[in-house]
């Protein structure tokens, strides 16, 4: 049943709770996080990662370099010029799908099963999940203030947000001047 309390951004009804009304999340920046697509892989294209991703041997960075390789994604082509299901795999991931992952150190090696949850997610869980100063100033390079993904800016739950009054949603009736609305 539709009621005042739908409509109105500081009812529990209406309000988008994802981004606490605010129309704005605090998200991972594809932009920041791959600043000049213009470079390769190797050459430091996802930043946060560095460069000559394809030979680091580190507990994480070799994991990426072994990502990549499953991928088939050439590390010498500028991140542009790579296909877009390859620099969407690379920054968000590929679902639930696994990939064998083989480790060696000091004390023995192995190999285990693991998805991947691409970089974008993953700088903004582990700025979630960061306890020092300094892990978060790190994480936090990487966000930035965006649209809610949920809401487009809204601020209203999808239910509400879709409430028309003649031929244009609360939504757009609510951006308009009082001008235009008295025309309106």
């Amino acid at each position: 049943e539709r009621t005042h309390q739908l409509c109105s951004l500081y009812s529990p009804q209406g309000m988008r709770s994802a981004c606490n009304v605010s129309g704005v999340r605090v998200e991972s920046d594809p932009d920041l996080v791959v600043p000049d697509a213009d470079l390769t892989i190797d050459q430091g294209a996802i930043k946060p990662w560095g460069d000559k991703v394809s030979s680091k041997s580190g507990w994480s960075t070799g994991f990426r370099a072994q990502v990549v390789k499953h991928l088939g994604i050439n590390v010498n082509k500028p991140f542009h010029a790579l296909p877009k299901k390859h620099r969407d795999a690379l920054l968000y991931g590929t679902g639930d799908r696994k990939y064998k992952l083989s480790w060696q150190g000091k004390t023995g090696q192995g190999s285990f099963n693991s998805s991947w949850e691409g970089a974008v997610p993953r700088l903004k869980r582990r700025f979630v999940e960061a306890k020092s100063e300094r892990a978060k100033k790190w994480y936090g390079q990487w966000l930035a203030n965006t649209d809610c993904s949920t809401c487009s800016g809204a601020r209203l739950r999808v239910e509400a947000a879709s409430v028309r009054l003649s031929s244009k949603s609360i939504v757009e009736v609510s951006a308009l001047t009082v001008e235009e609305a008295r025309q309106y």
